[in-house]
């Protein structure tokens, strides 16, 4: 399918090919729900990283596999789980994705991912900088 994007038309294209790539690689994901933490880049935060713990400990479980991929420009405080793949990459595997106000989250609707949003600074992320959509409607 060819959607006009290059970008888009690239995750679509690969998708098969990355998850072969990735379980092969991470065994221990097959059979687990896989959930991706790709936040976005955030000005003026002190400390990201108990954000990032918060959903790390509620979703520990034998059945989930949690990935965290940091934004290029910004770590959450938890190393990347597999920092040799992209988080388009790791869509490739993703059962659900927990982002925020990332460009991810339309990534991952074009291949069918569920989309979960963290967005504990809503309010001030707003004012700071802006936003082009409503994420409660």
């Amino acid at each position: 399918m060819n959607i006009g994007l290059p970008r888009i038309d690239n995750l679509i294209e690969t998708k098969e090919e990355k998850e072969v790539e990735i379980y092969s690689k991470y065994k221990e994901f097959i059979g687990k729900k896989v959930v991706l933490y790709a936040p976005t880049f955030r000005r003026n935060i002190k400390d990201p990283k108990p954000y990032a713990m918060n959903l790390l400990n509620a979703l520990k479980s034998d059945d989930i596999v949690f990935i965290v991929k940091s934004h290029p420009n910004q770590f959450v405080g938890i190393p990347d789980t597999c920092p040799e793949y992209s988080t388009d990459d790791l869509l490739s595997v993703a059962d659900y994705c927990i982002t925020d106000y990332s460009a991810t989250a339309l990534e991952a609707a074009i291949l069918g991912v569920k989309t979960l949003y963290y967005v504990y600074d809503f309010d001030d992320y707003s004012k700071k900088n802006g936003m082009n959509i409503n994420l409660f409607d």
